[in-house]
Formats: structure tokens, sequence, C-alpha cells
């Protein structure tokens, strides 16, 4: 199954993974071409939260339907309300849990891949993953005329999790021509980036350009 959003959107909608650790590689590169490919279960620890929760809620929902079946058993008075219950717990619950841990899969087998391409002159985010053992692959496409500017920039990040923080990190971006921001990758340090920048700046013709520099570098090392 294929979906391809085409021009002339600018909007990015696939690839917003902002972190703290590179979520790309450089999987392919010529003075022409380059493809940026995300790392080896950097979706993993995600998708497995999803897949917990789910399960978490399909056991909840056998332990009630179960309860109500050991009370009709045992000849307990209004054994059958609790067995209706019981039966009404487990279909809601085993309806999201089984949603949570198919999404869990989907997360976890998700593989994103950014494609510069001159002889097209295009930048394709792709993204696939497996659904019921379908592989899904959605596509973005961005114009290289479109690209205004190739800059790290500093910008705020909140973790996710339940000890969420607020984080400076150093975030790769293309800007086009109209102001919008595709995000390429991100990483506490410029540095980290700096073999993925320098592959994008080969490939598309132009320099990276630094923005918030002083605001990235007034933030304690230990907090970033």
């Amino acid at each position: 199954m294929s979906e391809e959003l085409k021009l002339p959107s600018t909007r990015q909608r696939l690839g917003l993974r902002p972190g703290v650790e590179p979520y790309y590689t450089v999987v392919e590169q010529t003075p022409t071409r380059l493809v940026l490919r995300s790392r080896s279960g950097a979706n993993r620890r995600a998708g497995y939260t999803f897949m917990v929760r789910g399960f978490v809620l399909l056991v909840l929902g056998l332990l009630f339907f179960g309860a109500g079946y050991i009370n009709l058993l045992e000849g307990m008075e209004d054994a059958w309300v609790s067995v209706i219950f019981g039966t009404v717990v487990l279909g809601i619950l085993g309806w999201f849990g089984l949603r949570g841990v198919v999404t869990g899969w989907a997360v976890a087998s998700t593989v994103n891949q950014i494609t510069v391409d001159q002889a097209v002159g295009t930048i394709i985010y792709m993204q696939s993953n497996l659904i019921i053992r379908k592989r899904h692959e959605r596509t973005q496409m961005l114009a290289m005329s479109q690209v205004a500017q190739l800059r790290l920039r500093a910008r705020s990040f909140v973790s996710p999790g339940l000890l969420a923080r607020r984080r400076m990190i150093m975030a790769l971006e293309l800007l086009t021509d109209t102001g919008t921001v595709w995000l390429v990758d991100s990483a506490a340090d410029a540095a980290a980036l700096s073999a993925t920048a320098t592959a994008l700046s080969t490939v598309l013709g132009l320099p990276v350009e630094q923005a918030g520099r002083e605001a990235y570098q007034a933030v304690p090392a230990a907090d970033r």
C-alpha cells in the first residue's frame, strides 16, 4: 500500500522525530545522491511500550471476565451480572489492548528513509512499517529547488515519558523558499550530526549555516 503526498504541499508530515541522539545514518552517498535511513531498532523502544500497554489491557480484561465466570461456577447470587459485566469489560479493554499491540508492532517495525537525488531534483521522505504481514509505505516529496537553506539550529525538546523534561538540542533542518522548515535529524550535540550535515551539504550544494548557537552554548553541558 502506498500513499504519496505531492507538491505543492510543503508542510512536513513524515520524519518528524526530534531527539537527543541521531535518528538517521548514511547508507548511500555519491556526489549526486544521498540516502539516509533510520538506525536499526530506533523505533523499537516506543513500539514495545505500546505493545506492553496493550498486553496489560488484555490481561485486565481477561481477569474481569474470569472473575465473573468464577462467581458463576461457585453459584454466587447475581453471578450472571458479574459475567455480563466481565464480558463488557473484556470487550472494551480487549479492543484497546489489541489496538495497542498492533500499533506497537507497526511502530517497532517502522523504517524511515530520506533520499536526495540530483538526477530527478527531489528529496523524498519515506516511511514504511509492517502491519499484519503487509508492508505499508508513505512518501512525501520536496523539490530540491525549493530548499533555500540548510542549517543547524538550536531548539528545545521535551523528552517523552513520565520523567519528561525540556532540553536543548541541535536540529539539522531544511528551510524552504516559502519559509517552512523540514527536519532532517537532531542530537544533543552538533558534532553528532556532522557526517549527515556534510553529506547533505555536498549533494544539495548548500553550506551548513548555524542558527541559535549562542542559545545552545549558554545551556550547561549537564542539561543538554
